[in-house]
């Protein structure tokens, strides 16, 4: 198997590299002053040498540029190696929110991203905790494979700054319950999802802790694949600090944590946030290659 990947994810194929052996290729990027992008191949030969080649990078932030410089890459593979099997590895993968036409008019994203993809006859996607897997699932015109953080997540803050505590696990809205409740069940916490209500009047998005939250409890995580601008997460702060609880951690995949939200979360009760490096910030405690290995070998 030959890595191969931006320069600007040296480390990452680097490591994943080392997880599952093989060479890495490595891409030079170059930004023209008018804004434009180039890449070229440190060692186009060994890419004619493959007959199995993953591509792994990631793809935020900047990931309008990110994306012109995956697709060069894409395309320089093929052009050197036409037959290899060539799979995608993204840690985050973006515009796969915007999976549907919301307002007539509108780009459906996903479906753009997926269409370049298969441009360069990939013939596997391998992603982390992308945002409603199933939508993609259903329109990709490739194999593809999405693995979860959430469980090791849980994990290392139940051995850190929640260990020894009563935790409860928490969904901080409806769409996450279900990841909540596979990790909930492989680690053995109990898991509720916060309700939340929009005033049809105001606009003002309110929420409600379950009504079968019949005990209490010291400790709880929250729980969600992304944190933007940590406003559902500063939410349930507040919900769960009025009902008594008061340690708080929070977590997700992936920590976008925009407009200064870490500071917001940790100012709202949270004692720490805890994330992967998918995103690279100062709360990412888990490499993501761990997980890109995982379902790279088929585990």
């Amino acid at each position: 198997m030959l890595l191969a990947g931006l320069e600007s994810s040296r480390v990452l194929c680097t490591r994943l590299a080392n997880i599952l052996g093989g060479e890495v290729v490595l891409f030079r990027e170059r930004v023209f002053p008018d804004g434009e992008v180039l890449v070229k191949a440190d060692s186009p030969g060994k890419l004619a040498a493959h007959d199995s080649i993953v591509f792994c990078s990631r793809m935020y932030p900047q990931q309008n540029q990110a994306l012109t410089k995956v697709l060069q890459s894409l395309d320089v593979i093929r052009d050197y190696s036409p037959q290899a099997n060539l799979t995608l590895a993204v840690p985050y993968l973006p515009y796969v929110r915007q999976d549907k036409r919301f307002l007539e008019g509108e780009a459906i994203s996903l479906k753009m991203l997926l269409r370049l993809f298969h441009l360069f006859s990939i013939q596997r996607l391998v992603t982390i905790d992308t945002h409603g897997p199933e939508s993609l699932r259903n329109v990709a015109p490739f194999d593809f494979v999405d693995v979860s953080a959430s469980v090791e997540l849980t994990r290392k803050i139940l051995d850190g700054p929640l260990a020894g505590s009563d935790t409860l696990l928490v969904a901080p809205d409806k769409g996450g319950i279900e990841r909540a409740r596979a990790t909930a069940k492989e680690v053995g916490l109990d898991c509720v999802h916060i309700e939340k209500r929009r005033d049809r009047d105001t606009g003002e998005v309110s929420g409600v802790l379950p009504s079968e939250l019949n005990r209490d409890y010291s400790s709880a995580l929250v729980l969600d694949d992304i944190i933007s601008t940590g406003g559902t997460m500063v939410l349930a702060s507040q919900l769960l600090r009025k009902a008594g609880v008061r340690n708080l951690v929070a977590a997700a995949t992936h920590l976008l944590l925009l407009e200064d939200a870490g500071r917001r979360l940790l100012s709202s009760g949270y004692q720490d946030v805890v994330g992967t490096d998918s995103i690279e910030t100062v709360f990412s405690r888990i490499g993501c290659e761990v997980f890109l290995a995982k379902a790279l070998r088929g585990e």
